[in-house]
């Protein structure tokens, strides 16, 4: 009788391992393709926001190109208007000296 409650205690020790280790590596497996399922969502964030960069990065030169243009053409207006100046004032001397 005491081998009998001996034994029925082992038996009941092992089983209870067994089902402890197998609930224990059943999780262990679930939180590993948990945990992977979100460094993917992660990583695929991190993509889009890379590419977001990239775009306002070609968006930022592409202004900077605009900007360059309209500066150069600021500059062409400026000599015109200042070359217009000189042939008034010119004029204006012309016709003062022939009022004389």
């Amino acid at each position: 009788m005491v081998v009998d409650n001996i034994t029925v205690g082992l038996v009941c020790a092992a089983v209870g391992t067994v089902t402890g280790l197998g609930g224990y590596f059943r999780s262990n497996k679930k939180d590993i393709q948990k945990d992977t399922t979100q460094s993917i969502r992660m990583e695929s964030k991190i993509d889009n926001v890379a590419l977001g960069v990239d775009a306002i990065r070609l968006d930022i030169k592409d202004h900077g190109r605009k900007i360059d243009t309209l500066n150069e053409r600021l500059i062409r207006c400026e000599e015109s208007t200042r070359s217009g100046h000189k042939r008034l004032d010119e004029h204006l001397q012309l016709t003062e000296e022939r009022s004389v």
